[in-house]
């Protein structure tokens, strides 16, 4: 009998929680069969353009989804890893090859091909995951 009454409180609590998750989920479905509508979902892409550079600031990839000139986002070895300042250094290096490549292309626009990068198809992937943005109108 003491065990019966050591897991009341646990009982009470469990029984109150399952008749309310009931309860909630009746109500919800009952709302949802009395709404009609249509549910539009856009998916935009916010224009970036990143900048991976090395220990040393040097820049071994330029990423774009854009054909706009806009500010890059700068990030050392990855962009797994945190964003890093935009230096002055870094910014002079991207602006001599931005001039140089071309820009009206999205993806990868400049590779450095002496240096040893991440895998082309899993760093798209993220790329393309990290900047999609669900609008739900």
């Amino acid at each position: 009998m003491s065990g019966f009454f050591r897991k009341l409180p646990r009982l009470l609590t469990g029984s109150v929680l399952v008749f309310l998750l009931l309860f909630l989920n009746s109500n919800t479905a009952l709302a949802q069969a009395q709404t009609s509508g249509t549910i539009v979902v856009t998916a935009v892409i916010a224009p970036v353009r990143y900048v991976l550079i090395d220990n040393k600031g040097n820049i071994k990839e330029i990423l774009s989804n854009t054909k706009e000139n806009i500010t890059p986002k700068v990030y050392i070895n990855s962009l797994s890893s945190s964003q890093a300042t935009l230096t002055i250094q870094v910014y002079q290096r991207y602006e001599a090859i931005i001039d140089k490549v071309n820009t009206k292309r999205t993806g990868i626009i400049y590779q450095n091909k002496n240096k040893n990068s991440i895998r082309t198809a899993q760093r798209l992937i993220n790329f393309i995951r990290d900047e999609s943005v669900l609008l739900v109108k």
